[in-house]
């Protein structure tokens, strides 16, 4: 796929997609791609990092929601 981002930073979006949709071949796939793409441990590590925060935003906020509804207890 052509662009106006470099390959290594379109792998490591890739890569943080990968992970907040839950897609394991994506990110086997993207994960090579960004090695193969110059792409740093460190630099893979910070874009799947984000991608976990992001991802667990929704269930954090789910979590307080059964919470208010009274259909969980607080931890």
């Amino acid at each position: 796929m052509s662009g106006s981002l470099p390959d290594n930073t379109r792998e490591l979006v890739a890569m943080a997609a990968s992970v907040a949709c839950g897609c394991e071949p994506c990110l086997k796939y993207h994960y090579d791609a960004a090695k193969k793409a110059g792409c740093s441990v460190k630099e893979m590590t910070d874009a799947v990092g984000i991608a976990m925060m992001v991802k667990q935003a929704p269930l954090k906020a789910m979590e307080e929601l059964t919470q208010r509804l009274g259909i969980r207890k607080g931890a």
